[in-house]
């Protein structure tokens, strides 16, 4: 009888040990799985955007320096990224916006842009608010590469040639860009990732330190009084020349009876159309006076067609002119 008891309680301790879990502990199983898989759904949204805003970043800045690498081999930038960049769409499939100077665009007949052009017609005003009354400038960028983001709304201002619209991001109800969605404007938050490089900056990177405008010329020949003088030709380097390699030329401080070919000012603080286009000056004529005369040249090139920002270089250098003979001997003897 006592064998009986001792096993009857052996069975019902084996019974309690194999049983599972309660309804009660199964509901609070099935609760805390639920909410550890609602949690995970409204992670995924979130990481998902940022991992493709992150991817997005990466192709804009493997497209800026592939740019200035071209930059660099060529002394010029492309006119379009298509086959200069790894990749022009950003992870949202949308093709990227690029924005450069026409000025440092290839151009045979005058070259060197990156080396000698010290600004551009595009600069950028960072917005610190939607109407963009309280901004920050940035001036003389030579090219911006832009990613709509992730609304797929572009809202970067890329129709004003001067200017450019750069918001920080979250600025509610931005759209600058009218040739979004068909022209359809769609104020959003502001999440465009846009990436410039300064004019100074592809310079640097890409190992350009230009060639400076500077007049060629060290000295003048020696004249004399009542004889032709012998045409001189002034010459200068670097800098952007006009089409045909010709530049503007102004000088001042020329004895009485020489002039120049072409004609040109004497006050290089007269307007640029007053200055005289060639490719090189010359100093001609019959001198009427002796003495020694320091004459300054001035040269301007066509770094700002726009605003008449150019690059001016200016040399002096000593004219003499002899008298002639007879004055000479008539000296002597006195």
């Amino acid at each position: 009888m006592e064998y009986g008891i001792r096993n009857l309680k052996t069975q019902n301790l084996k019974l309690k040990t194999q049983s599972g879990f309660t309804l009660i502990e199964l509901a609070i199983v099935l609760v805390v799985i639920g909410l550890l898989i609602s949690i995970g759904v409204g992670l995924i949204g979130p990481m998902t955007k940022k991992a493709m805003h992150i991817e997005s970043e990466e192709v804009v800045n493997a497209a800026v320096e592939s740019i200035i690498s071209y930059g660099a081999m060529h002394n010029h930038l492309p006119a379009a990224i298509e086959g200069i960049v790894r990749d022009t769409r950003d992870a949202w499939g949308r093709e990227l916006c690029y924005i450069v100077c026409p000025d440092l665009l290839d151009d045979p007949d005058r070259g060197h842009e990156i080396c000698n052009r010290r600004t551009t017609t595009i600069d950028i005003r960072i917005c610190r608010n939607t109407a963009c009354t309280n901004f920050t400038p940035v001036n003389n960028v030579a090219f911006v590469v832009i990613s709509g983001g992730g609304n797929f709304n572009t809202q970067t201002d890329i129709d004003t040639a001067r200017v450019v619209n750069v918001y920080d991001v979250g600025i509610l109800n931005v759209d600058d860009y009218v040739g979004d969605l068909g022209g359809d404007r769609r104020p959003e938050p502001y999440d465009d990732i846009v990436k410039w490089i300064t004019l100074h900056e592809l310079r640097m990177k890409a190992g350009r330190v230009g060639y400076p405008l500077t007049i060629l010329n060290r000295e003048l020949p020696v004249g004399r009084v009542g004889e032709t003088y012998t045409a001189t030709r002034i010459y200068a380097d670097g800098g952007v020349p006009f089409t045909g390699g010709e530049y503007r030329w102004s000088i001042e401080g020329l004895p009485g009876g020489l002039t120049t070919n072409p004609p040109t000012t004497d006050n290089p603080a007269a307007p640029e159309d007053d200055w005289a286009m060639a490719g090189h000056l010359t100093i001609e004529g019959t001198p009427n006076t002796a003495g020694s005369y320091r004459i300054t040249i001035f040269v301007r090139d066509n770094n700002d067609p726009a605003t008449g920002d150019d690059n001016i270089a200016q040399r002096s250098l000593v004219l003499t002119i002899h008298p002639t003979p007879w004055e000479c001997e008539e000296e002597c003897e006195e």
